[in-house]
């Protein structure tokens, strides 16, 4: 058991997609006495450091780096996550109406992505290399050696 008598399972559980509902940002901002804003600015700049940690440590080239905060952006970005589900939605609309898939399979691919988020926002099962989704190395980064096109090494 943890605090307030929950197992560290239903702690780890909290706001994850499918189980009980609960928004883990909020307990976390009112457990560190802050608001969700500043919690999703202290996010926002531990995730720059650690991208600029990578690329100052070769994990990664810059222009990696930039596509992942780039994402990061949209994938938090309200404006961009509804416009993606209404085109979402009207793709599948048109996989209907041209015989891809029947009526009730796109109700119930529509059913289950609400709430669903592009490019691994809130909700989300997006993610770059190593998150989730995707695959890499140490911290999610997938050194440069082993990238399509790596970095030529400057031999320091």
């Amino acid at each position: 058991m943890t605090a307030n008598g929950l197992s560290n399972r239903a702690l780890r559980e909290f706001g994850q997609p499918g189980t009980n509902g609960i928004d883990y940002d909020t307990l976390l901002a009112k457990a560190l006495e802050i608001t969700t804003d500043q919690l999703k600015t202290a996010r926002q700049q531990v995730e720059t450091a650690r991208l600029d940690a990578a690329v100052a440590n070769g994990q990664m080239t810059q222009a990696q780096a930039d596509e992942m905060k780039a994402r990061t952006a949209l994938a938090g970005d309200t404006k961009f996550q509804a416009s993606m589900q209404t085109a979402f939605a009207a793709s599948v609309a048109q996989a209907v109406s041209e015989g891809v898939i029947t009526q009730a399979q796109a109700d119930l691919i529509i059913k289950n992505s609400s709430g669903m988020s592009f490019l691994g926002g809130p909700g989300g099962h997006g993610g770059g290399p190593g998150g989730r989704g995707g695959h890499g190395g140490p911290n999610g980064l997938t050194p440069p050696a082993q990238q399509a096109n790596p970095v030529p090494s400057t031999g320091n």
